[in-house]
């Protein structure tokens, strides 16, 4: 006799209702979608997917499910375009599935009306295949068919690393439980790192999936993520969304914060090394025609081709003789498409990625595509270009022995030639912030306590910066003069209260950094520079905060030191009658104990016990 939930299987089945949401696989390095997941939803008791495959699996309706599944995200995706063309459909398909004979024959650009490169079939670890050699004839079928694989929740299932041999993927898709909290979990994340390690040996590509905090981002991002899924960037949806502004916001200041991190060059991008190249529309076009174009124009290495509707491929001149070379390779491809000549899915990046993070990306390819060139493109994935291997490696080696002699050994921070060019483009845009920070008092305080308490005091602040560099705003920058001496670069207005809070927060942690009497009188003991023994108040910070608003058009840098130099004298001197960190904006506010007070550095007087108001006569 059949139960409700039977007859409500049944009817999902006859009348094709099962609904299909899509959640997106996002690009970490610029926030695009990569991909989407499509993903069931029933009705009722059988809404989730678990529980709607299992009792389709129990009732021996799995074909029926899955088939209509697979039919239904396909018809919603040719009704509604997704915003991002060029994505990937990720396809659930289980190994039950995969091995009926009905699902070969269903799987074709004839039956489901899309390339090949653009779906990847997505091989669930819900239940296990024993007839191994027919997985992997399975797969090798559909990865001649032109589709990619991808293993899904790998290190949930009971024979993952058994599919992974026999499969070789595309994409492996990381399950939850091993990216749940590995920011702060140690074994976790030293197990996800030997994953990484082994994808970029054997050309698999890692997705992360379930993420759902920032934290969890950044150690993804720091031990060599691109690309992840999760609540945090969107759930699962009926209809096809662009990741939120505030989003890709974040994550680009996260992959700028990972490149600063370890010392890597922010200003440097693709911008000027790529160059326009051969792109040939590929509807219609054969072999012949490629090898006549390669022909009669020498000097062209490789072109790439594009077809309305799919992922753009890449045809290099060595890989189009090598397959139609030999007695009888031309006569077998001249009349064939020409897209059988093709790479698909090449490397595909913006131009505004920088150098470093493009020839990671680069090296983690395939070893046959090792030394392929990269296709760039602008905002809209429109193709503005490529660049070949050989210029990538002269500049990051070149980049690399450049920002090793920049970079302060101490902090890890970008010096002074960093430093420099952040300041000029800044100088170029049309909102800015820079704050010249340092600590005062520091020089006694290291013929106090010593240079190696010194050091641990300079990390600090360099943390602390990195800490609030988040809430600073979107295309923030840290660097380290030296010594004690700091530089905070924002494309944007940093707001007074993160400020103030930065300065609250470095006066609550130094306590750490001195002793019990000391902290008790508020000052130590240090000599002076007669030789005499004088009480020093504790170290403060000392924030010169200059805006774009109070400087001429096209200032010269020199303008900077002159304004910067006139307000750190001041906050100085007010953090030594408050004895508290401070900071001063030369946009009439200062910061003082908790209290904004008005007035430029040529306006403010002292007036009572370290109060400051603005002087009433014009400039």
């Amino acid at each position: 006799m059949k139960t409700e939930t039977d007859c409500l299987l049944d009817r999902l089945l006859s009348e094709r209702s099962v609904r299909m949401a899509f959640q997106p696989i996002v690009d970490l390095t610029d926030g695009s979608v990569f991909g989407y997941e499509a993903l069931a939803r029933g009705e009722g008791l059988l809404e989730m997917p678990g529980a709607l495959f299992s009792h389709a699996r129990a009732r021996g309706k799995s074909w029926e499910l899955e088939k209509t599944c697979r039919e239904n995200a396909l018809a919603q995706i040719r009704g509604s375009m997704p915003v991002a063309p060029n994505a990937r459909l990720f396809l659930n398909v289980s190994p039950g599935i995969l091995a009926d004979n009905r699902f070969m024959e269903a799987i074709s650009f004839e039956t489901t009306g899309f390339s090949p490169e653009k779906i990847v079939i997505e091989l669930t670890e819900q239940e296990c295949l024993e007839n191994r050699a027919l997985l992997k004839d399975r797969v090798q079928s559909l990865l001649e068919k032109g589709f990619a694989l991808a293993l899904d929740d790998f290190g949930a299932g009971n024979s993952g690393l058994k599919t992974l041999l026999e499969c070789q993927p595309t994409y492996i898709k990381l399950d939850r439980d091993l990216v749940r909290d590995i920011d702060t979990a140690l074994f976790r994340r030293q197990l996800v790192k030997s994953f990484v390690q082994f994808a970029g040996t054997v050309g698999t590509t890692l997705i992360a999936e379930g993420v759902e905090t920032w934290n969890e981002v950044k150690a993804l991002l720091r031990i060599g993520f691109r690309f992840a899924q999760g609540f945090l960037f969107q759930r699962p949806s009926f209809s096809f969304r662009e990741i939120r502004q505030d989003v890709r916001e974040r994550l680009h200041f996260l992959v700028k914060e990972t490149e600063d991190r370890i010392g890597l060059d922010l200003a440097d991008t693709l911008r000027g090394l790529y160059e326009p190249c051969e792109i040939l529309d590929g509807k219609g076009k054969t072999c012949e025609e490629l090898d006549r174009l390669f022909r009669k124009n020498t000097l062209v290495d490789h072109l790439v081709l594009t077809n309305e509707g799919n992922p753009p491929s890449l045809v290099t001149r060595q890989h189009f003789y090598f397959i139609t070379g030999g007695p009888v390779g031309y006569s077998l491809y001249q009349k064939k498409p020409a897209s059988l000549a093709a790479k698909p899915n090449p490397l595909l990046v913006r131009e505004d990625v920088s150098i470093t993070t493009l020839a990671e990306l680069a090296m983690k390819r395939k070893p046959q595509d090792l030394y392929d060139p990269v296709l760039i493109t602008d905002k809209e994935e429109r193709i503005l270009g490529t660049i070949t291997m050989r210029k990538l490696i002269i500049r990051s080696k070149e980049l690399e022995t450049e920002n090793a002699l920049d970079c302060n050994p101490l902090s890890g921070l970008p010096g002074n030639r960093a430093i420099g060019k952040w300041i000029d483009a800044a100088l170029s845009h049309p909102v800015f912030t820079l704050v010249y920070a340092d600590l005062d008092h520091f020089k006694e305080y290291n013929d106090r306590y010593g240079f190696l308490r010194g050091d641990e005091m300079i990390r600090f602040t360099a943390d602390l910066f990195r800490e609030f560099l988040p809430r600073m705003g979107n295309q923030t920058r840290l660097g380290h003069i030296g010594g004690d001496d700091f530089v905070v670069i924002s494309l944007s207005t940093i707001p007074e209260e993160i400020l103030a809070s930065f300065c609250n927060e470095f006066d609550e942690r130094k306590h750490v950094f001195f002793e019990t009497e000391d902290l008790q009188r508020g000052a130590f003991l240090a000599l002076n520079r007669a030789g005499e023994e004088q009480e020093i108040p504790l170290v403060t910070v000392s924030l010169a905060v200059i805006l774009e608003t109070n400087l001429p058009e096209n200032p010269h840098p020199g303008v900077l030191s002159r304004e910067s130099a006139a307000l750190k004298s001041l906050v100085k001197k007010r953090n030594a009658q408050t004895r508290k960190s401070g900071f001063l904006l030369d946009r009439r506010r200062y910061f003082l104990g908790g209290v904004v007070f008005r007035g430029t550095p040529g306006q403010l007087k002292t007036k009572g016990e370290g109060m400051m108001q603005p002087c009433l006569k014009p400039l």
